[in-house]
């Protein structure tokens, strides 16, 4: 029969998880759960390979049984996080984001000022269609903490993400007064210029950006994009080139670039 010593289970779970053998491995992890009454990894390992398989109600079964003897299973910062992110997956995925939503704020207020949760709480409701309640998490805590950098970067992308352009420049201006050379917070304010048609602010921001990644793509096309928005054909035809020059191709992007260029060149379509 099977050997079945906890370590080289669990060992041989991981294993077979490095092979993506996803349905091998659960079967010496739920040895492991068998034999230790406080091996948290192969609790966790086995919750996320029920969720993989679409079988919520057994990954919760498991997680509930960590959270009724949490201190049989000494949970700390690391694990709460771990907890939180598999548990509130479940909910979302058993169609159910009343009781995911009571879950995270449940824990939230139990554990404050655990940036690690609240991290995972955002990118949970980002990923579930819920980005008000990500940006509702990160108003209450920059309303104490205003020039927390990490929390003004989350505000920047996840207001950027929303459309809501002001939002996310007032945020990402106010982490650039600290951080002038975050080339992130940078482009990403850059791009919401421009979608809020800001176009001299825009062109302001690439243009500092392009003085420090002078072969990014990514920048050549946020120019062009200002330029034919301007409708400065020449401006638009150089920057557009430049991105083809220097960007992956055969992608929609691409594409849509090369399509742009034909039509400012009037090029006519076979």
């Amino acid at each position: 029969g099977p050997f079945d010593e906890p370590n080289f289970c669990y060992a041989q779970g991981y294993t077979y998880l490095q092979g993506n053998l996803f349905r091998q491995a659960a079967q010496p992890f739920e040895r492991v759960r068998k034999y230790s009454d406080t091996d948290l990894p192969s609790r966790f390992w086995l919750a996320q390979l029920n969720l993989m398989a679409k079988l919520p109600d057994a990954a919760l079964a498991i997680l509930k049984e960590i959270r009724d003897h949490a201190e049989r299973f000494q949970l700390d910062t690391t694990n709460r996080t771990d907890l939180l992110s598999l548990e509130s997956s479940a909910w979302f995925a058993k169609k159910e984001p009343a009781k995911a939503t009571a879950l995270i704020e449940s824990t939230l207020a139990q554990y404050p000022d655990d940036d690690r949760l609240l991290g995972v709480a955002v990118g949970i409701y980002s990923q579930n269609g819920m980005p008000t309640n990500a940006l509702a998490l990160l108003d209450r805590r920059l309303a104490a903490r205003p020039d927390d950098f990490s929390l003004l970067f989350s505000k920047g992308f996840i207001a950027l993400q929303m459309g809501l352009y002001g939002e996310s420049v007032n945020a990402l201006s106010r982490l650039l007064k600290f951080q002038p050379d975050n080339a992130v917070a940078r482009i990403n304010r850059a791009i919401a210029y421009l979608r809020n048609g800001q176009l001299d602010l825009a062109q302001a921001d690439y243009d500092e950006l392009q003085r420090q990644f002078p072969d990014s793509y990514q920048i050549s096309f946020g120019l062009g994009d200002i330029a034919f928005k301007r409708s400065d054909t020449n401006a638009a035809i150089r920057h557009y080139e430049a991105y083809l020059s220097l960007a992956p191709t055969n992608t929609i992007e691409a594409r849509l670039v090369g399509e742009r260029l034909d039509q400012l060149k009037g090029v006519k379509k076979k």
